[in-house]
């Protein structure tokens, strides 16, 4: 008898994904119990869980996004209901009736049940997979739900992903959007209407991005986003791709950049990495209340990680603002907000173009904002992960200093003759230079 592999989900989110694409079924984690993901494009896969389950095959199976965006790849239109869970956020463990889904089996002829999850394993694995996954509790049919990896051993499934205990409880509600209202066919943990709401902490400021009509929530006391997010989000969109379906920030922070490169490139998908969990909700918060969830989705994790949260090819623009100073010379705060944000403890830059490197689609742009004293250590880390100079600006605070910072942006695999150019000098007098305020007059 064959034993099914249980896997840390670190070391097993990535196997996971390439399971689904072969067609084959996993076990894992969700907000209220464990599942089982299969690809609901393959029949095969499909009947294979009922077989799994000893499940009459007329009996829908639930898929599962792992983040609100990911619903239109099941339809271009949703119900003027569902429309505001994907531009606010998704209220966790609630299930909606999506009509007619496309392109689907015939299984799915009559509607399909979806909903977003929470837990990050399952959109990790949703990610990672590109698609939205089967959800059905990981039991047999009439049997009880489980919350744990070990219970989902006797499955027969090809792999069993293990993120802890889940906390059970009642499964998602489940309702159908009418032109009526909404009417619920299970009741659940979430009422419709009586929709979750986020707060922000206490002590954290709402801020306006500078030339952007978005803004984001900052800690009064604890690192606070600089004009370098902004020259950066600039500088990206100009020497970037003509057309940018997706981008990706590294070390976002509260969101900046993401949400300024969101409202200046109409149409992309954002995705923001930040391993500062209280950095994650409150950008969360701040696009859930703008009404902007649909089209942005904050990461909390680790960039050593990143292979188990970000899929490979998958993006036309990728930005960071790496912590500016490494060890010596300049004294490290002892807030942990700031310390993080500001000094290079971790080799970030060097992981932040490995990254770039291996998640830019072809003809993709990598783009950077550091100290000027960093572009020989940026060249070097950026050969070596494969990535070739195409633009270089120099940022003087006035005509007459020296440059501090420096925007690079670099593309993969393909050399190219480097762009200089002009200097961008941040000010004239005590004023704004001419460039730098056309820039943040932009909307």
């Amino acid at each position: 008898m064959t034993t099914t592999p249980i896997l840390p989900w670190r070391e097993g989110v990535k196997k996971a994904a390439a399971v689904l694409k072969r067609g084959g079924v996993v076990a894992f984690p969700t907000e209220t119990y464990y599942g089982l993901a299969a690809d609901p494009r393959n029949e095969a896969a499909l009947r294979r869980i009922f077989a799994i389950k000893r499940r009459d095959d007329a009996l829908q199976l639930p898929l599962l996004g792992g983040h609100e965006g990911d619903v239109f790849s099941l339809t271009p239109t949703l119900h003027a209901l569902v429309l505001p869970l994907v531009q606010n956020g998704w209220p966790g463990a609630f299930s909606v009736i999506l009509e007619a889904p496309t392109g689907l089996p015939s299984l799915f002829r009559s509607g399909v049940a979806f909903r977003v999850s929470p837990h990050p394993v399952a959109a990790h694995l949703v990610r990672l997979f590109g698609f939205p996954v089967t959800s059905t509790s990981a039991n047999l049919h009439g049997a009880p739900a489980v919350c744990t990896a070990a219970e989902c051993a006797g499955l027969g499934v090809d792999l069993i992903l293990d993120g802890g205990a889940t906390p059970g409880g009642l499964p998602s509600t489940l309702a159908r959007p009418t032109a009526d209202g909404w009417t619920v066919l299970r009741q659940g943990p979430v009422q419709p209407g009586d929709w979750p709401i986020a707060h922000p902490a206490d002590g954290w400021t709402r801020d306006q991005i500078p030339a952007c009509d978005a803004y984001t929530y900052q800690p009064a006391a604890g690192h606070r986003f600089t004009l370098d997010s902004i020259l950066l989000s600039h500088f990206a969109m100009t020497v970037g791709p003509s057309h940018v379906r997706s981008f990706l920030d590294l070390g976002a922070g509260t969101g900046v950049c993401a949400f300024w490169l969101h409202r200046h490139l109409a149409g992309a998908l954002g995705r923001a990495l930040e391993l500062d969990g209280d950095a994650v909700s409150a950008a969360r918060i701040a696009a859930a209340e703008q009404h902007l969830r649909r089209g942005l989705e904050f990461i909390a994790g680790d960039l050593a990680e990143e292979e188990q949260m970000l899929p490979g090819c998958a993006f036309d623009l990728v930005v960071s603002n790496p912590p500016f100073f490494t060890d010596g010379g300049t004294r490290v705060s002892p807030h942990p907000g700031r310390r993080i944000a500001r000094h290079d403890e971790s080799g970030f830059l060097g992981r932040a173009l490995r990254c770039t490197s291996r998640v830019l689609r072809p003809g993709g742009k990598g783009a950077l904002v550091l100290p000027a004293d960093r572009l020989q250590e940026a060249l070097t880390a950026a050969s070596a992960a494969r990535l070739h100079l195409t633009d270089l600006r120099m940022v003087h605070p006035r005509s007459q200093e020296p440059a501090n910072r420096v925007l690079l942006a670099f593309v993969k695999a393909r050399r190219t003759r480097p762009v200089t150019h002009p200097p961008l000098v941040v000010y004239d007098g005590r004023e704004y230079g001419p460039k730098l305020r056309e820039i943040l007059q932009m909307r």
